[in-house]
C-alpha cells in the first residue's frame, strides 16, 4: 500500500495490483491517488486498466444473461461453414 511519501512513485506492478483489487474492494484514498497519478504518466498501465475494465464489464453483463446480445456464444450457420470450406478447397486446389 502506498504511503503519502511515495504516492507519485509506485511501480507498474503495484499499479496493476491496485487496478485489479479495485474490482474486488474499495481502494483507500491514497491507493486511488497513487493509481491515478501513475496512470497519468504510464500509457502502458493506462491501457491495461482500460482493458481490465472492459473485460470486467463484459463478464458482468454476461453473468446477467446478456451474452447472446454480445454474441459471446455465437456459432456459424451451416451455409457459412460450407462457403468457408468451399473457399478453402479452391485455394488448396
Amino acid at each position: 500500500m502506498p504511503d503519502s511519501r511515495n504516492i507519485l512513485n509506485i511501480s507498474c506492478r503495484e499499479a496493476t495490483r491496485l487496478a485489479s483489487e479495485s474490482h474486488e474492494r474499495a481502494l483507500t484514498f491514497l491507493e486511488r491517488a497513487a493509481l491515478v497519478f501513475h496512470n497519468v504518466l504510464c500509457i502502458v498501465c493506462r491501457r491495461w486498466v482500460a482493458q481490465i475494465q472492459f473485460i470486467h464489464e463484459i463478464m458482468r453483463l454476461y453473468g446477467q444473461g446478456a451474452g447472446q446480445e454480445f454474441h459471446l456464444g455465437a456459432r456459424l450457420s451451416d451455409e457459412t461453414k460450407n462457403r468457408i470450406k468451399d473457399a478453402l478447397r479452391r485455394e488448396m486446389a
